[in-house]
């Protein structure tokens, strides 16, 4: 989707280094090194917060209502001399093996440049060598780019050999050397082996996209140009590779190659699929009887069958005989007897390809119009009438395993119900023809009947699902929920047991951390959104069968998310503090509920820029009215009064700022200081892809690089996920593209955060506190998790009483809890003396004399002689005593917008310590000069008392407890709340 590819880097209209990322994977390889002998020579324990082994936690696979699933299967090959031998290449999950016909699998590339797998080839004459393509060509908007051309030896041993990448381009068959690359940035379609030198290949390349808008991040510039290319040296240390010139004399680069296919047991005939993207008119299949030609001069090639437009092709072929019967599936619409204008044609010749004048109208629409994705074709190889199909069943003509016993005449289907929709790779084993895989956006399957039955084969360990999201439960360390791409959004229970949750796209995820179990908890899940038609969320207990969605469904307004907001596919939604959680959902505006989405307020700009839509929301742990959101194009706005309209803090569009105009993928507010925010950039093409602020309530917020810098540097490289942790503030991690960092000293410094994990991109992360574990959502690898230090204390806080005080310290409070060790004392970051209560003897209460501090709720860490540091945020409230004309005298001072506000700040800072967050004010936007109402005394009335009660306090009687709108304010209104204020103060 666009949203991913924004993620990636694409920005609409500009250029894209598709080099970067492979020199972030170096600068990456170097860190660890540097780091691992850091740590042998000072001692881990100085260095890293407990970095260890990530470990997969699944779901591999996932089970569903039918058959387990995977991530999407992009192509398949198998051993000619032994069907149980597969190789499976996946959309950001990388190449798996089996040995045993798909019982069980064996990754065997997740040390590779890039996991997005677009082609597998094995060598016909030396089956232990496997030839792999990297970068999808399914023309989907989230077919990843590749690095180039791997080799694997002994592809079929215990111990496979992975070589590679190699994609340097050459002068040779027509071409010159261009900028010397073969395939970076691009999608490789096809790997053709000649069948007689397995030192000769033909490789087809296409666009790999970044956008709704057909933009990609091809051609020339730092990119490889799309086509037919050729290597004569395939089996050499470092192949070489030189673009064949198809069509002779007419290509421009832009021409991309679909598919290729030899001529069973020929080296010179060779059929392509040609896809022209340059404008042309030079798309469809090409053949040519001189592919022997290369490398010395260009193989002559005639098109053999015209396409009009730019039109996906899939080839098949078989050789019988004499008879050489060819197949050609296209995206061009259907004409004839049934499906007339849906797309899918399937062509026929019996003469190699010569020529093709048989339309198999049997075959007529099968890909429902979404041909240009997904087209599975293959022909049993030692009979012409058996022919295979597969496309999509989204609408009333497609298909996902279709077979004729014919030669086409007839197709009946035999995978609905049965096999995920969307195919992309049909294979027949070649020495048991009975024996069929089907490669789809669910996984692969297997029939062993010549396709009359099917079986998901997505076993274990396999683990390719491309999770978008996470979100994890206040105290279960297993409960977990998490979007995917076309696997809906899925559910791991409190025994670590994954299931399906929702189907459809699944995006972003929230569980309310206000469970006290695992049976009563609501979580929220997005589907994908679109203007006019989705947008918004749906709230649910697992398990309990009844899902309520919230905002607007088939074009109609509801819940107060309005049909016509531009939005992203996946919309970002935060949670905030309260019981139940407030809820924030982003389009081009943001909105707020405070009752799990039944009813929404609009709380920013509407729209915060024209044409731009929110891309990032940051809600304060401890403070609701504390908000940060960023948009696609790196505006990014905030308040800390939950004021509407929010104040733009940062250019973006080429408005000016610290930060560099990139898509804002995070936005992360400090659980522990409400002024310390985080926003973390997409893309490539900056060294500075995380920044913060420590002032976010001044105007205007000072923002610093928090990236690192030299070799303790993020590299050039998407961050897509941020995580603070709450026990410490200065330890962060972040989710890349090509892994974890973990910084221990704010952001100064950066290093690769544990082994093991495949180079995947993160795209969510999140720590589960109490087991201290941070778990991560890979895009392609599943879900993985790490031990994080700080685990579980031997100090613990269970009271503190009282629980509010004044600004100015010198008070006594007792805590209640655990305290034999206990060495030092904090308040919100200052040392606080201290002594056990009633002596040494007693451990379980302490005195601590409080130190001065602004207003607000102070977190207390309690650090022992040796062990963990224990810590308590919002653990106490700092409230003031002196205010802005401390007196109101009678006929001297009218009630100011600024007395409200102090009192606000005082009542929010006592509702963080009860667990509410900040109050819902009216007018949270109340500034110097308004005026003051009736409905802001109610608002501190109700909400002073509501806090003072949970927290022990008694409550009040106040002057004209009738008060409505309309009263005149009256300064006794203001001293009485104030004089409560002070009261609670002590």
């Amino acid at each position: 989707s666009e949203y991913i590819w924004r993620l990636r880097g694409w920005e609409p209209g500009k250029p894209f280094d598709s080099g970067t990322r492979g020199r972030s994977l170096q600068k990456m390889q170097e860190q660890e090194t540097r780091f691992a002998d850091t740590r042998k020579a000072l001692g881990r324990q100085l260095l890293e917060p407990e970095s260890t082994n990530w470990t997969a936690i699944g779901p591999a696979p996932l089970p569903d209502f039918t058959n387990p699933l995977s991530g999407r299967a992009t192509a398949i090959a198998i051993n000619p001399n032994n069907a149980n031998i597969v190789y499976l290449g996946t959309a950001q999950g990388g190449l798996w093996r089996t040995l045993d016909g798909g019982s069980s699998w064996t990754a065997l590339m997740d040390n590779a440049q890039s996991l997005a797998i677009g082609a597998v080839t094995i060598d016909p004459l030396n089956p232990s060598t496997v030839f792999v393509g990297t970068g999808e060509g399914n023309l989907s908007l989230d077919s990843f780019a590749g690095v180039g051309l791997y080799r694997i030896d002994n592809a079929d041993q215990a111990n496979p050999t992975v070589n590679g990448p190699f994609e340097t381009r050459v002068a040779g068959t027509g071409t010159s050397a261009s900028n010397g690359h073969a395939f970076l940035g691009t999608g490789i379609n096809r790997i053709a082996v000649d069948q007689n030198n397995d030192n000769r290949i033909f490789i087809g390349n296409i666009w790999a996209f970044g956008g709704v808008s057909g933009e990609t991040i091809c051609c020339g510039g730092s990119a490889a140009f799309m086509g037919l290319y050729f290597s004569s040296n395939a089996l050499s240390a470092s192949p070489t590779f030189s673009r064949v010139d198809v069509p002779n004399g007419t290509s421009n680069g832009y021409q991309g190659v679909t598919d290729i296919i030899f001529e069973p047991g020929s080296s010179s005939n060779l059929l392509i699929g040609v896809r022209d993207h340059g404008g042309l008119g030079t798309t469809g299949v090409y053949r040519t009887a001189t592919a022997t030609n290369a490398p010395g001069t260009a193989p002559v090639f005639t098109r053999v069958l015209t396409e009009t437009g730019i039109v996906n092709i899939k080839l098949a072929i078989n050789k019988v005989g004499s008879t050489v019967t060819a197949l050609a599936a296209t995206e061009e619409p259907a004409t004839g007897p049934v499906c007339t204008g849906v797309n899918g044609v399937v062509w026929k010749s019996v003469d190699g390809g010569a020529t093709w004048p048989t339309k198999l109208s049997a075959a007529n629409g099968f890909c429902n119009s979404q041909c240009w994705y997904d087209i599975g074709l293959a022909i049993d190889p030692g009979n012409a009438n058996n022919i295979y199909l597969g496309g999509t069943t989204n609408g009333p003509c497609g298909v996902n395993a279709a077979r004729s016993t014919d030669g086409g005449t007839t197709f009946n289907e035999y995978g609905a119900g049965l096999i995920h929709t969307d195919v992309h790779a049909i294979a027949i084993a070649p020495g048991s023809t009975s024996t069929i895989f089907n490669g789809n956006d669910g996984g692969i399957w297997r029939s062993i009947d010549s396709g009359v039955n099917w079986t998901s084969v997505n076993n274990a360990p396999l683990n390719t699902i491309q999770f978008e999201s996470l979100a994890l439960h206040p105290t279960d360390r297993n409960f977990t929920i998490g979007g995917t791409q076309d696997n809906g959004t899925n559910y791991q229970n409190s025994g670590g047991v994954w299931s399906r949750l929702a189907g459809g796209d699944g995006g972003f995820t929230i569980i309310d951390q206000n469970a006290i179990d695992t049976t009563n908890v609501t979580t929220y899940h997005t589907y994908y959104n679109s203007t006019n038609n989705l947008i918004g969320y749906e709230l649910t207990t697992p398990g309990s069968g009844v899902f309520t969605f919230r905002g607007c469904s088939g074009g109609t307004s509801q819940n107060g998310i309005n049909c016509g907001d531009r939005v992203l596919f996946y919309a970002p939604m935060a949670r905030g503090p309260g019981n139940p959680n407030t809820i924030y959902f982003g389009t081009d505006r943001l909105y707020r509920s405070t009752d799990k989405g039944a009813n929404h307020t609009i709380v920013s700009q509407a729209p915060f820029k024209s044409n731009m839509r929110v891309s990032a929301i940051g809600i304060s742990p401890a403070n609701d009215n504390v908000r940060i959101v960023g948009l696609e194009d790196g505006t990014v706005f905030a308040t800390t009064t939950g004021a509407n309209p929010l104040t733009q803090v940062e250019g973006g569009g080429g408005g000016g700022g610290a930060i560099p105009d990139k898509y804002i993928a995070r936005a992360v507010i400090d659980p522990n200081n409400s002024n310390t925010a985080y926003v973390t950039l997409a893309g490539f093409g900056t060294t500075t892809h995380v920044w913060k602020t420590t002032n976010l309530n001044a105007s205007p917020p000072t923002w610093t690089n928090a990236s690192g810098s030299g070799g303790t540097a993020i590299p050039d490289v998407p961050v897509n996920a941020f995580v603070i942790d709450p026990t410490k503030s200065s330890n962060l991690f972040a989710g890349t593209d090509i892994g974890v960092y973990n910084s221990l000293d704010s952001g100064s410094t950066w290093n690769p955060f544990g082994t093991g994990l495949p180079r995947v991109a993160v795209f969510d992360m999140a720590i589960q506190n109490p087991n201290r574990v941070l778990r991560v959502a890979t895009h392609g690898r599943g879900m993985w998790e790490i031990s994080v230090a700080g685990g579980t204390s031997s100090l613990a806080i269970s009271s503190v009483t009282p629980p509010a005080g004044r600004t100015s310290g010198g008070q006594q409070i007792n805590l209640t809890g655990v305290f034999a060790g206990l060495s030092t004392v904090t308040m919100g970051g200052v040392s606080s003396s201290w002594f056990y209560t009633n002596g040494g003897s007693d451990t379980s209460m302490i005195t601590v004399t409080t130190p001065a501090h602004a207003a607000g709720a102070v977190q207390i860490d309690l650090t022992p002689t040796s062990g963990n540091v224990y810590s308590k945020p919002n653990a106490f409230a700092y409230l003031p005593t002196v205010f802005t004309d401390n007196t109101i005298m009678v006929g001297q001072t009218t009630a100011k917008a600024q007395h409200i506000i102090e009192l606000r700040q005082a009542v929010d800072a006592m509702r963080a310590v009860a667990g509410l967050g900040g109050a819902p004010w009216n007018d949270p936007a109340l500034a110097a000069g308004n005026t003051v109402r009736a409905i802001h005394i109610l608002d501190l009335r109700t909400y002073l008392d509501d806090a003072a009660t949970r927290l022990g306090y008694s409550t009040s009687a106040y002057t004209d407890p009738g008060l409505t709108s309309g009263f005149v304010i009256k300064r006794i209104h203001i001293e009485e709340l104030r004089q409560r204020i002070r009261t609670i103060a002590g």
